[in-house]
């Protein structure tokens, strides 16, 4: 005689305010040769990082330095025959990421996103949490579905996990694209975990 089971599914939520922040920039530098325009764009990058006093020099670093042929660039922004773009990552905690913002714009730097997000051991606390507030409301809803055939759960026999939130909220540069007087007020983080589990039964 084959086991009977019971299969439930399930999901739980933990909400978080973020506790950092990264404020993703670039820097675009013209000229007609491919290290004139690196050297303009490094020059931006400078200025960049001297402006922004919101966060120490060691929270701004460079991820990324390419320059193209704005001959092969769709719709370039420029005449230049080459274009530089220095890409920085700026860390910082939410609470700065809007003057962030705003001493990078006044300094000729463009926001493409702010990235708000958990450190890691709190993420993984709050995904704990989320999981097993799953694992108890699946078990719940197997108790109660057992019970109208007078059947008790005898075991688990198999679970099925789901990570269904990121853990990170962003701010495109389409909403920054009104300036520096664009509030960035970040939502809180939602973990979300969901399961799926396969109870054995028992008549008693």
């Amino acid at each position: 005689m084959s086991t009977r089971t019971i299969t439930t599914t399930a999901t739980a939520q933990r909400k978080q305010t973020p506790d950092r922040a990264t404020v993703e920039v670039i820097a675009i530098g013209e000229g007609d040769s491919v290290s004139v325009a690196r050297t303009t764009a490094r020059d931006c990058a400078t200025t960049i990082r001297e402006s922004v006093t919101a966060v120490s020099a060691d929270q701004i670093r460079t991820v990324n330095l390419q320059a193209e042929s704005t001959a092969e660039m769709f719709d370039p922004a420029t005449d230049a025959a080459y274009q530089a773009t220095e890409h920085l990552h700026i860390e910082c905690v939410p609470e700065a990421a809007e003057e962030v913002v705003v001493e990078v714009t006044d300094a000729g730097g463009t926001v493409r996103t702010v990235q708000f997000s958990l450190h890691e051991e709190v993420h993984r606390q709050l995904q704990n949490e989320a999981l097993t507030g799953a694992m108890e409301r699946a078990q719940e809803k197997a108790e109660l579905i057992a019970a109208t055939d007078g059947l008790y759960l005898a075991g688990i026999q198999n679970v099925t996990t789901n990570d269904v939130g990121t853990g990170m909220e962003s701010i495109v540069d389409e909403a920054l694209a009104s300036g520096p007087d664009t509030d960035v007020c970040p939502n809180p983080i939602t973990i979300s975990e969901s399961v799926e589990v396969t109870h054995e039964l028992t008549e008693d």
